[in-house]
Parts: C-alpha cells; structure tokens; sequence
C-alpha cells in the first residue's frame, strides 16, 4: 500500500500538478478506474469501446491537470472528460445510431434479462436520448448530485434536473407493462 492512498484526491492532485508525481496519479487512477469504466460501459454499452475512452479520459486528465480546478471534485471533472470523449469519439466514426441500437446495458449487479415483472432495464435504457440517460446514470447509478452531474455533462444545472426528471418518467413509462398495453391499444397497435 502507497503512502498516497492515504492522501484525498485534492491533496494528490495538488502533487501531480506541483511536481508531476506520476505515482500520485497513479492512485488517481486507481480509485476512479472502475467508476469511469462502468460509466462509459452502460453509455456505450460496448466494453471495448468503453475501456479506450477510459484510457484516453485519463490520458487527457493527466495532461490536462494544470487547468483542474477546485470547484469540482476530481471525480466529476474526470467523468466530464469521459463524457466529451464519449461525444468525441461519436461525432468523429458517426456511428451514434450504431451505438444506440447495439447498446446493452450490462449490470454490475446480478440481474439476468427481464425483471420478475418481464421488464427488461437494459432495452429501457437503451430507449432514453442520450443526455437523459447520462444524466440518470450519473445521478442514480453513479451517485452524483445534480450539480455534479451538470459539470461533468457541460450541461445547465436545470437542464440536467429535466433530464433526470425525464429520464425516470420515461423508465417508470417503460417499466408498467399495463400502462405500455393501454397506450400501443390507443396507438392502434392491432394493425
């Protein structure tokens, strides 16, 4: 175990940044990793992809550590990084409609397929526009507050609230199968 590991993430990007100790960022590393990873992972929902846009998010950071400033954790600036990597990397291949029908969602906690309620989360997910679902996925799966979720998305803090109001009115939508059979028989779904 690193004395650095002891250290808070403003104290060791304070140290990366006066004396470019790469065993600082290093820890950095270490303890956003996996946070990042699972991020870009259910955003992407492609592990390989995810991993290279983690790699360069944290390739970026270190360069970049002289212009982090203070008034965001270290964690919200590195999943801003992610973020416009992730926005980067898809306007560069053009390949967002590709990205958004071959995303699937891959849990980090044990839930196989559909609900007991037959509601599968992943295509749910998978239905939100992409701002609303980054939002809800910083905000309810990584923890974030609003503020901290409108950092890292570039994003006004009111707009990020709609998202995530959105997103969850649209989930809640997706999740009640009765209220999805009424509206497909209003639609006209028996063609």
């Amino acid at each position: 175990m690193s004395h650095f590991s002891e250290l808070p993430d403003e104290r060791l990007v304070m140290l990366v940044q006066a004396t470019g100790e790469s065993a600082a960022y290093t820890e950095l590393v270490v303890r956003h990793q996996g946070a990042l990873l699972a991020f870009l992972h259910r955003f992407t929902g492609n592990r390989a992809l995810a991993e290279d846009l983690t790699q360069d998010a944290f390739l970026k950071a270190y360069q970049k550590i002289n212009l982090f400033r203070e008034d965001a954790t270290f964690k919200t600036w590195l999943f801003s990084i992610g973020y416009r990597e992730f926005l980067q990397h898809t306007r560069k291949s053009g390949v967002i409609s590709r990205v958004l029908q071959a995303f699937h969602l891959q849990s980090t906690t044990e839930t196989a397929g559909p609900t007991p309620a037959g509601i599968d989360l992943d295509k749910a997910l998978a239905q939100l526009p992409e701002k609303e679902r980054a939002a809800l996925l910083l905000c309810d799966v990584f923890g974030m507050t609003h503020t901290e979720a409108a950092q890292a998305m570039a994003t006004p803090l009111g707009s990020v609230k709609t998202y995530v109001q959105r997103a969850r009115k649209l989930m809640q939508g997706a999740m009640d199968p009765a209220e999805n059979a009424v509206k497909t028989d209003l639609d006209g779904g028996d063609s």
